[in-house]
């Protein structure tokens, strides 16, 4: 039995392989269907999500809604993400949080 199956797919490309026989599964939390979760959950794995806080990611589904001023320049190899800079009095790093969590 693996331990934990690492299967961050960014994009739409790729599905999750849900008969690997591991006790934790690390997916993406907007990219993963809500069935596919449950579906390894009736199979008793574990269910860990990964959400970007550190940066705002233009394909995803709360780009928008992070203001001009709480972004920084581009990161150097991925493309479409940019920094979360959260300048004082423009947003919280739990509203950051928030914000991204709210979409799903």
């Amino acid at each position: 039995m693996c331990v934990c199956v690492y299967l961050r797919v960014c994009g739409s490309e790729g599905t999750i392989d849900t008969s690997i026989d591991a006790v934790y599964y690390d997916v993406d939390l907007f990219n993963t269907p809500q069935s596919v979760i449950d579906e390894l959950h009736a199979k008793g794995r574990a269910v860990i999500c990964y959400v970007n806080v550190g940066a705002s990611e233009n394909w995803r589904a709360d780009f928008k809604q992070f203001p001009a001023a709480a972004m920084g320049n581009g990161l150097a190899g991925w493309e479409g993400e940019l920094p979360c800079v959260v300048p004082s009095g423009v947003l919280t790093f739990r509203s950051v949080v928030c914000l991204s969590l709210s979409v799903r």
